[in-house]
């Protein structure tokens, strides 16, 4: 399992958290009742890091060599919780004189690490 290069900064988060998902609303005699089809509910976040040069080349490496091109999971440990994390957007990069500004959108399954 990849992980969250420890010579990176952590990303600066923006979170929403659905906890609608994964239910199935049925007519019961009395009232409509719900099940929860899988409890384990995900966060997705807004991520963005500022970057300079030789950090970039460590992000760049680490998305292209170990995630795949962004494709694997990876386990990381933001704001004092661990978790697996995957990128569900393209990561967008733009280089503002001497750092890179990178924005991308990840979901959070913080309930796997305590499994593992």
């Amino acid at each position: 399992m990849a992980y969250y290069p420890p010579a990176l900064p952590d990303p600066l988060a923006g979170s929403t958290f659905e906890t609608a998902e994964h239910r199935l609303t049925s007519e019961g005699d009395i009232a409509p009742r719900s099940r929860v089809l899988n409890p384990n509910h995900r966060q997705t976040l807004q991520l963005s890091w500022t970057l300079t040069e030789h950090q970039f080349r460590i992000f760049e490496a680490w998305h292209r060599w170990r995630l795949h091109d962004g494709v694997s999971r990876f386990d990381i440990a933001w704001c004092g919780r661990a978790g697996r994390a995957r990128f569900i957007a393209p990561v967008q990069a733009s280089l503002n004189g001497s750092s890179w500004s990178l924005s991308s959108e990840a979901e959070i399954d913080y309930a796997v690490s305590a499994v593992y």
